[in-house]
């Protein structure tokens, strides 16, 4: 009798370990024992984000959203997947929530500048970008697109230089960060 209960519980312990193998199927386990949390919904979308299932994980975020829509992360990380899938109007919507939900967050508003930026509406990139770069003076990448903004669409070249050059200083490192060099030096600002 021992002898069985102990390969019972093994038997038992084996298949709860399976559902541990992957973050996957922990939420997918989590979700199928409890359909109505939001939690469960969240985590399974950015496990999917991880595993590189975009598509999945927008699914799985706004159902996430339907339960209750007032979670920062899941409204910005949504939006960060409709913009990678070039839905910048749905982008948008994810992100002026976020920032509603976070308004002292400068990454939301970096965010929606730059899908401005995406849209072709110059002006209000800028606009966006200058009020991120506010509550974080150190956003590189907010520096960067206000020297695009500035540079090629709004024509204050000398604005546009500035912002690449604070953006070189800040994060000598970024993607493109060759191509900002060789402008500031055919431009003479380096």
């Amino acid at each position: 009798l021992l002898v069985l209960c102990v390969i019972f519980l093994c038997l038992i312990t084996v298949k709860r370990n399976s559902i541990w193998i992957t973050e996957e199927t922990l939420w997918l386990d989590t979700l199928k024992k409890s359909p109505n949390k939001t939690r469960a919904w969240i985590n399974l979308g950015r496990a999917k984000t991880i595993a590189g299932k975009p598509r999945k994980a927008i699914y799985y975020y706004e159902n996430a959203i339907k339960l209750n829509p007032n979670f920062f992360q899941t409204q910005f990380n949504l939006g960060s997947l409709y913009f990678e899938q070039k839905r910048f109007p749905k982008a948008l919507e994810s992100f002026i929530k976020a920032n509603i939900l976070s308004p002292k967050l400068p990454e939301p508003l970096g965010r929606i500048g730059e899908t401005y930026l995406a849209l072709k509406n110059y002006k209000m990139a800028n606009g966006y970008l200058k009020k991120a770069i506010e509550l974080n003076p150190s956003y590189a990448t907010a520096f960067r697109n206000l020297g695009i903004v500035n540079y090629y669409y709004l024509k204050n070249k000398r604005e546009g230089l500035i912002y690449f050059k604070k953006s070189l200083d800040l994060d000598p490192n970024q993607p493109g960060i060759d191509q900002i060099i060789r402008l500031l030096k055919l431009e003479k600002v380096l």
